[in-house]
């Protein structure tokens, strides 16, 4: 059975030899390799052509509009194998046999529930240039092991049967941004998710560049604005998603001025919708404080992300949810966050 190994590139000059090199170390499997740049103007498509020719697996070059959605969709045009996984330029693995393990997880895990309807995604590691532990990527590193809505993202790479991404796909293309998120809720919906037994590192390089808590808070807008259906807020809104190569410290200020301006061209009550509905995303994602907190201990007691317990976590599942889980949960949260909105505006 061929693995189609699909991976979007834009200014990866630098990352296509560590790419080409853990693929190739891999065994016990046969996979192909579908490039597709959405144009680079760093010597990316040449390099990535390069390294095709001599490589000792399969790999095939293309080009498309630029979008990761877009690149993707058309790497899956490329792509001939029965399975399609799919990865960012940065990931590496540390384990020869990562591959044929998360495919025979994959295939195990089908054959068990009766159905196709299952994709797999990696254990995630952070590589940093700091030596010092970051109990930010270690809160990243421990949620991505959830699987809960909104914790899986394209960094832990997708893996699933063609015949399933062709009932939920394609991916999306509207934005510069948010497939990965978006396919991410239609496998849930369709299906279900499943942890692969494999660590796929990947690159620090943006945290690093424009701030964690930045880059961070700004996710959380995002991913806010998606939930509640208001991503409109944030078309044509520039820098959101820079190439990596430009990267630079993230200004928040500019991103929340420019959506109080757009949030002031609603009406009222449109704006009071606005506060209620990030409300209910905030009491809905409260659990992230009592998982910090398990995550807080485990880090240190020097634990790898993923393996300890969760007590608060769980206590919050059974009981706090439900304490907050209505409307005046909902407008009290809302109410916190347009503070902390204004406050950021100062």
């Amino acid at each position: 059975m061929i693995l189609s190994i699909v991976i979007p590139i834009l200014n990866e000059v630098d990352q296509l030899p560590q790419l080409f090199g853990t693929l190739a170390e891999q065994a016990g499997i046969a996979f192909e390799v579908i490039l597709i740049d959405g144009g680079s103007a760093d010597g990316s498509l040449e390099r990535a052509e390069e390294l095709a020719g001599r490589a000792s697996f399969p790999c095939r070059v293309g080009s498309g509009p630029r979008g990761r959605g877009r690149q993707l969709n058309e790497g899956v045009k490329l792509s001939t194998g029965k399975s399609l996984l799919f990865l960012h330029a940065d990931s590496q693995f540390g384990d020869d046999m990562a591959l044929a393990k998360a495919l025979k997880c994959l295939e195990k895990s089908i054959e068990k529930v009766g159905h196709s309807r299952l994709a797999g995604h990696f254990s995630v590691r952070f590589r940093s240039e700091s030596l010092t532990p970051s109990l930010g990527f270690y809160f990243l590193e421990s949620k991505a092991c959830l699987g809960r809505p909104g914790c899986i993202h394209g960094d832990q790479g997708y893996l699933l049967r063609r015949s399933f991404f062709d009932q939920i796909g394609p991916f999306d293309e509207t934005l510069g941004f948010l497939e990965d998120n978006r396919l991410a809720q239609a496998v849930r919906q369709a299906g279900g998710w499943l942890l692969l037994p494999v660590i796929l590192q990947t690159s620090s390089r943006r945290f690093a560049r424009e701030g964690f808590r930045q880059r961070q808070a700004l996710n959380a807008l995002i991913m806010n604005l998606e939930a509640i259906g208001r991503i409109d807020l944030l078309k044509s809104l520039p820098g959101i998603y820079r190439q990596q190569k430009r990267t630079q410290e993230l200004q928040l200020l500019p991103f929340f001025q420019e959506l109080d301006m757009r949030l002031s061209r609603q009406s009222r009550a449109e704006r009071f919708l606005f506060w209620y509905h990030t409300g209910h995303y905030l009491v809905d994602n409260a659990w992230q404080l009592a998982f910090w907190w398990d995550v807080r201990r485990d880090f240190r007691r020097g634990l790898e992300p993923g393996v300890g317990r969760s007590p608060l976590l769980n206590f919050f599942d059974c009981y706090l949810f439900r304490m907050i889980d209505h409307s005046v949960g909902y407008w009290f949260a809302g109410l916190l966050a347009w503070g902390w909105f204004r406050w950021k505006l100062l």
